[in-house]
């Protein structure tokens, strides 16, 4: 933790870490988190774990963002069917918006990031192309290439104060990710 602080890097997140339903591995991977000085863990946790979740998230002060993957999810589709799962639950057990997955899933990303602003700890920034009836389909594409509203998806994190980490993901390409990655920067 401390060469990042050093070379004037803050994490402000680690993950997306797959939990199993297991309190050995959950709690080391709050240990982890807790190691390396990060606010929030970026996690695929098992419905089951939640409990614990929302029990060592208070125990050891870090943030879980629970990550949306959309249609073939069936646990965490987006962010409104997270919310269903852990609403009443203490306020560190949150959201990682993923903006593409969330389309995917019939969400429009910048409503639900307001809708659930006190819970958004983290956010995955992609752009997918567009299929029938103007919902998002699951090719990834550069950012600003695809059917997402990218400034008003920017609008609603400055909206809402965002502080959190941004992460782009770049999933068009396995082997040559830069070019589109370095396209995806440039436009945003």
């Amino acid at each position: 933790y401390q060469k990042w602080v050093d070379a004037g890097i803050i994490p402000l997140s680690a993950g997306n870490i797959a939990l199993p339903d297991n309190e050995a591995a959950i709690r080391d991977a709050f240990v982890y988190c807790k190691e390396i000085g990060v606010p929030t863990m970026v996690c695929t946790p098992e419905i089951a774990s939640l409990p614990l979740l929302d029990r060592l998230s208070q125990e050891y002060a870090i943030n879980i963002a629970i990550h949306n993957h959309g249609p073939e999810d069936k646990k965490f589709g987006d962010p409104d069917i997270v919310m269903g799962h852990i609403g009443k639950m203490n306020p560190r057990m949150g959201l990682c918006v993923d903006i593409g997955h969330a389309a995917r899933n019939g969400k429009n990303p910048a409503d639900q990031i307001r809708k659930y602003r006190e819970r958004v700890y983290d956010v995955h920034f992609k752009d997918v192309k567009a299929g029938t009836n103007g919902l998002a389909v699951g090719s990834a594409i550069e950012v600003g290439r695809g059917s997402l509203d990218i400034a008003g998806i920017f609008k609603a994190l400055i909206d809402i104060g965002f502080k959190g980490n941004v992460g782009i993901e770049f999933e068009k390409s396995d082997t040559e990710p830069i070019v589109g990655l370095a396209d995806s920067v440039g436009y945003m």
